[in-house]
């Protein structure tokens, strides 16, 4: 099993200087496969920087950026200085968002999100044509229109659980899975070349033993195996979050 962690990025986690910086060295002592951020305060790419100069190892990721909203040549700039400074360990993962007043803010028409991550991801193709290597690109998604989507164009895929889960959530997403699949296929794509990432969101209150086991039956019920835990929720400040990724990491080892 691969285990990844959020950043420090907002709230409690995010008020003490030198968290982030902290919490990507130890994370990645302690044996951490991955750290993420989200698109959100503070500035996801910031970040990924700064934890791109304290670490060697663990891959570092967007999960994800509202790609519709970003000027395409400025974030091809961007990500590429993040896996040029990380030596090559930047996951890029986009999304369309569900907001429209972000939409708004940033001028660009809500209904037309699907058509500029389209358009998003056929810039970066062209301008990383000639910049290369680019790093790997995950899309976010469970529609079965931006599941097709990730069969045709993606390197992984970036589903999201809640924990406490569901069962029958896990039947979704091997449903979703296969819709990827057979797109891939469709676009004459090996299916197997395509990574699965599971952000697991742990809400407020949820001992650390039930999302240990909600991991543990993820794996047992869908073979997937790489998460991405984000404890924002969960936690309340970046000493309680260190201490809580620690201790997952124990429970899961």
């Amino acid at each position: 099993m691969q285990i990844g962690f959020a950043l420090p990025q907002f709230g409690g986690q995010a008020r003490t200087g030198g968290a982030v910086a902290r919490f990507a060295r130890e994370l990645e002592a302690a044996g951490a496969h991955s750290l993420w951020v989200d698109d959100r305060l503070l500035d996801p790419l910031v970040l990924l920087a700064v934890a791109a100069g304290v670490t060697e190892r663990v891959r570092l990721g967007t999960n994800v950026l509202v790609a519709p909203l970003y000027p395409p040549a400025m974030l091809a700039q961007q990500l590429t200085t993040v896996d040029v400074l990380s030596a090559g360990r930047l996951t890029a993962g986009f999304g369309i968002g569900s907001l429209p007043e972000a939409y708004r803010v940033a001028g660009v028409p809500f209904h037309e999100r699907d058509v500029r991550l389209e358009e998003t991801l056929d810039a970066l193709e062209a301008i990383w044509s000639v910049q290369t290597p680019r790093p790997p690109i995950h899309l976010a998604g469970a529609t079965p229109q931006s599941l097709a989507r990730i069969g045709r164009r993606a390197d992984g895929w970036l589903p999201v659980l809640p924990v406490p889960t569901p069962l029958e959530q896990y039947g979704h997403l091997l449903q979703q899975r296969e819709t990827v699949v057979r797109a891939a296929e469709a676009a004459d794509r090996d299916p197997n070349a395509i990574e699965t990432t599971i952000r697991i969101n742990a809400t407020a209150g949820t001992p650390l033993q039930d999302i240990a086991e909600a991991v543990h039956q993820l794996s047992d019920r869908t073979l997937f195996d790489t998460v991405l835990m984000d404890l924002h929720d969960a936690t309340d400040s970046t000493d309680h979050a260190l201490d809580a990724t620690l201790h997952l990491l124990e429970l899961l080892s």
